[in-house]
């Protein structure tokens, strides 16, 4: 009766198999008010049913797990989600620094082991793309407490204030 296109979605795809290969879907489907076979399908690339916008804001929501999200924002092209913490969540610099060093080691050596190997599985890839994720989530928090720390540092010295700003070929920087 009806034919899903595969292959067009290939980040949304993983993403609805790594979140239902991790979620008690019979569970989760009773929170959300979803018959469980309709949630089963609708996490199944295969089948043609399909969550909509709401369900998976609603699921989000209630699991606090973002891989569909993330995965949407994948397929868009875009990098993953992430809450912005308040001021006071800010990270310590040192420490973040050693987590975003960590996450990247464990990347690397992940890969070393890829190509050693010469293949990659599928628990190899989820466990490498959680991982990426993480490190851009810990630049992207190394970033934010840079800003709030440093909020308040000028972006021009006073004296050049005043100082007409022109451009020019010259002052242009070749690309």
């Amino acid at each position: 009766m009806f034919e899903k296109q595969t292959g067009k979605q290939l980040h949304w795809d993983s993403a609805l198999r790594r979140f239902a290969g991790m979620t008690d879907i019979q569970q989760l489907a009773e929170s959300v008010a979803i018959n469980p076979q309709t949630l089963r399908n609708k996490l199944n690339p295969a089948q043609p049913h399909e969550l909509t916008v709401i369900e998976m804001l609603r699921i989000t929501h209630l699991t606090g797990d973002y891989t569909l999200l993330d995965g949407l924002l994948a397929q868009l092209g875009r990098l993953p989600s992430m809450k912005m913490a308040d001021k006071t969540d800010c990270c310590d610099l040192p420490e973040c620094i050693l987590q975003i060093t960590a996450a990247t080691g464990s990347l690397a050596n992940e890969t070393v082991q890829m190509m050693a190997d010469n293949r990659l599985s599928k628990l190899r890839k989820d466990t490498m793309v959680t991982q990426a994720n993480q490190a851009v989530q810990n630049l992207a928090m190394f970033a934010y407490s840079i800003e709030e720390r440093f909020h308040s540092i000028s972006e021009l010295p006073p004296v050049f204030k005043n100082t007409p700003i022109t451009i020019s070929k010259t002052n242009i920087l070749p690309i």
